[in-house]
């Protein structure tokens, strides 16, 4: 099972690594920042990774049993199909409760550091992420600014070096020479990049036509620092959760309280699925399972995006764990049917045994 949950983890980090170094190349994510961001997102990974690495287990490790004959021997010794579903049981209450201790704490206080980090990010000058003797894009701004030297106390740029796309002719491009620089915040909160005492080129590439503009202070409009969104809702706990009505804290509560269920319905399922014919080979159930469990997985959350914008009430998600807890008891009947068998050919035996004695 860890294996599994590590290359599910591993291709869940590596799609959000793109996203959080495009952030870094605009300049509104800070490099130091990049392993807080994903080391706190991992419980929100892991909530939804555990169940169905939990399934997958399940399904290769009874698959490679029954292929190699390895059921059939426990089977002879008085291991029945019973036994190894409650056992089964059993391992998904330690699932369980793992799944539900990221779900009801670890994740929101992720969500929550976060947001600290957020908050810290744009407490930061755009001067932090400049460094001297280097070519640095500034966000959303299209800006590259090159600094020859910084003060000690990183507040002040010398020597600068920028240039961008104008952006009242975008066929043109500005370059700008500046003795120093540093950064303000306006009345109405924007930040702003001043620099002092320099020139402005305004031209085109490819001709030889350049406008000169000489400026004692040019002011740059700069962006927000963080441009990751979050949900309110992702930081609260279970009693904040509870004590909102909206439809939104609804369905990240129902959300949170529904997915531990999944572990034992999954291990309801992947019992009788993991059964096969050692002639037949594991693709023949392995391709199935798989679509229940992405189906599983596919319709909890879309239970969860439909109730947070109010298209349905707070019993789909758990009208979900019903439809699925069905489908297990369809694919368990034989275990059933086999229970009443054993269980009625007990007094039998034992009336034999008496008359032989």
């Amino acid at each position: 099972m860890l294996a599994i949950v590590s290359i599910l983890l591993m291709i869940i980090v590596s799609a959000r690594l793109v996203k959080y170094f495009r952030y870094i190349a605009e300049g509104t994510l800070a490099p130091e920042f990049l392993l807080l961001f994903i080391g706190y997102r991992i419980p929100g990974f892991l909530e939804l990774i555990l169940p169905l690495a939990f399934f997958l287990s399940i399904l290769l490790a009874y698959g490679r049993m029954y292929l190699d004959s390895e059921m059939a021997v426990l089977s002879s010794c008085g291991m029945s199909r019973q036994h190894l579903l409650r056992y089964t049981l059993g391992v998904s209450v330690v699932a369980f409760a793992g799944v539900a201790s990221m779900t009801l704490g670890i994740t929101a206080w992720g969500e929550r550091e976060v947001q600290n980090i957020k908050d810290q990010q744009r407490s930061m000058h755009v001067l932090d992420f400049i460094s001297p003797k280097a070519f640095s894009f500034i966000g959303r701004t299209g800006m590259v600014v090159y600094a020859g030297d910084m003060s000690e106390d990183r507040s002040e740029m010398f020597n600068v070096f920028a240039t961008r796309h104008n952006l009242e002719q975008p066929e043109m491009r500005d370059v700008v020479v500046a003795a120093k620089g540093h950064q303000i915040t306006s009345s109405e909160g924007e930040r702003m990049l001043v620099l002092e005492d320099g020139e402005r080129v305004m031209l085109i590439p490819g001709k030889h036509e350049a406008d000169v503009v000489k400026f004692e202070e040019l002011r740059v409009r700069l962006p927000q620092s963080v441009v990751v969104k979050q949900k309110d809702v992702e930081g609260m706990d279970i009693t904040e959760l509870w004590a909102h009505e909206d439809t939104e804290a609804q369905a990240y509560l129902h959300w949170r309280l529904a997915l531990p269920f999944m572990l034992p319905i999954l291990a309801l399922l992947a019992v009788p699925l993991s059964e096969i014919n050692p002639r037949d080979g594991q693709v023949k159930r392995f391709v199935p399972a798989i679509a229940i469990i992405l189906g599983y997985a596919g319709l909890m959350i879309w239970a969860r995006d439909n109730i947070e914008k109010d298209r349905l009430p707070v019993v789909a998600m758990w009208s979900v764990h019903f439809l699925f807890l069905a489908l297990a008891a369809f694919l368990n009947r034989q275990i059933w049917k086999d229970k009443k068998v054993m269980a009625a050919s007990q007094p039998s035996r034992k009336t034999s045994n008496e008359e032989a004695a």
